[in-house]
């Protein structure tokens, strides 16, 4: 897993889970919230590093963030996670494992104007279409919910097309993802991980961004047209 890692990529892995650990045992975290914090930050560097077994790890993660969204009344989260999510990753892991073995080397591609302008709809519709729903269910903070709803779903779909973009919606859900897990906070300090987790996040995010458009970069220099 730890292959072709920088040292600077293991001091900043340690540093975040050293983060998390510390965090979670002040705040007295909830243990599920712990592997999910963990987990999400090893499958996110591995993502960054445009590691296709990344794709196994956030499919560990959806399924127990499901849990946690859920158990937290975040229902529109819960129903991402579970219902969306978890088959995207589980037939990303095995479409791009696959392929890796039979093509080595890099598979990124550039989002197309036509993806650009559905998404940018579907940011509208689903806001305020689904927000309205939770609403009914009583969800927390619904329309909220239902942009980081929509942010996730597209953060997922591009990063199992492999387009480089995905880390713009990843940026926009972890600021999300933040304000939706502060919120919660009160008396109540375990899910403490799940909003700390995001200082790693963010890095790894705007780290991603860079290194992705590098690669492809390099990628359309050498095999040409590569967009999506």
């Amino acid at each position: 897993m730890f292959k072709n890692w920088t040292k600077a990529d293991l001091i900043f892995y340690s540093a975040s889970i050293i983060l998390i650990i510390v965090s979670g045992i002040i705040f007295k975290a909830y243990w599920i919230s712990f592997l999910v914090s963990i987990i999400g930050i090893t499958a996110g560097i591995l993502n960054m590093k445009a590691n296709k077994y990344s794709y196994v790890l956030y499919t560990a993660q959806v399924i127990l963030y499901a849990y946690v969204s859920w158990r937290n009344r975040f229902i529109g989260e819960a129903v991402l996670a579970a219902f969306y999510l978890l088959p995207v990753y589980a037939y990303s892991a095995v479409k791009w494992i696959r392929i890796s073995r039979k093509e080595p080397g890099l598979q990124i591609f550039k989002i197309t104007k036509k993806l650009l302008i559905i998404l940018a709809i579907a940011c509208v519709v689903v806001t305020a279409g689904y927000g309205y729903v939770l609403s009914l269910l009583n969800s927390g903070l619904p329309y909220v919910n239902a942009l980081g709803t929509f942010t996730s779903v597209a953060a997922g779909y591009l990063s199992a097309r492999r387009i480089k973009e995905q880390w713009y919606f990843w940026i926009a859900y972890s600021l999300i993802f933040s304000g939706i897990w502060i919120s919660t906070l009160g008396p109540d300090t375990s899910q403490i991980t799940l909003i700390l987790q995001n200082i790693p996040f963010l890095y790894i995010n705007i780290v991603g961004l860079v290194k992705w458009n590098r690669m492809y970069r390099e990628v359309n220099g050498s095999y040409g047209n590569t967009d999506v």
